[in-house]
């Protein structure tokens, strides 16, 4: 992160890395709302409340949650469904709640 030279730089060097939140973000690059706004309108990502997700990591989440579900049913087929809460509790327990929760819908 100390040889980027931008903000855009700055930012393409950090959003592979997992979630990122944009307050956070914002606040340590010393960015109005607006031009935080402008900068992450140039990548591919989703955002969900103050958490921006690229696209590749929204991909391995989906794949991941999609595994995870397979598996449960294939070796608790007696059981009807699988909560939300529990499916992510079990896939992705480290990421933001409604970040999950929105990758799931």
């Amino acid at each position: 992160m100390a040889n980027t030279t931008g903000d855009k730089e700055n930012l393409a060097f950090q959003l592979p890395t997992g979630e990122l939140s944009l307050r956070n973000y914002g606040w340590a690059r010393e960015l109005t709302h607006s031009s935080l706004q402008v900068l992450v309108s140039q990548f591919d990502v989703l955002i969900v409340n103050d958490i921006a997700f690229s696209q590749i990591n929204v991909q391995q989440a989906k794949q991941h949650l999609m595994q995870i579900l397979v598996d449960y049913h294939q070796y608790h087929a007696d059981q009807l469904r699988l909560g939300r809460a529990r499916l992510k509790r079990m896939a992705l327990p480290g990421l933001n709640d409604e970040l999950v929760f929105t990758l799931l819908r």
